[in-house]
């Protein structure tokens, strides 16, 4: 469970760094490009996608931590102290 989750990070942590990249990339066209709506739209876009992603890498977190927890619930057995079999008296 924790290593799909870290997996998961990692994938999504590449995707960030791609999108940085399109950033970078779109940086140069806006100053290449000379008009301010054209920047204020692509700037516009870059955002909403960036939000997005970010949106969505909170939520499989969110499920994955709600997932481990309910997984977590069930492993733990409910022993009292007195029934323990491996609690020997000197």
């Amino acid at each position: 469970m924790i290593y799909q989750l870290e997996k998961r990070q990692e994938e999504l942590e590449k995707e960030n760094a791609n999108l940085r990249k399109q950033l970078e990339h779109r940086e140069m066209d806006i100053q290449e490009a000379g008009t301010l709506a054209l920047a204020s739209a692509r700037i516009c876009h870059l955002f909403e996608a960036a939000q997005e992603t970010a949106d969505e890498y909170l939520e499989q977190i969110r499920l994955k931590e709600q997932k481990a927890q309910k997984l977590l619930e069930q492993a733990r057995p409910e022993v009292s102290p007195s029934s323990n079999p491996e609690k020997i008296d000197c």
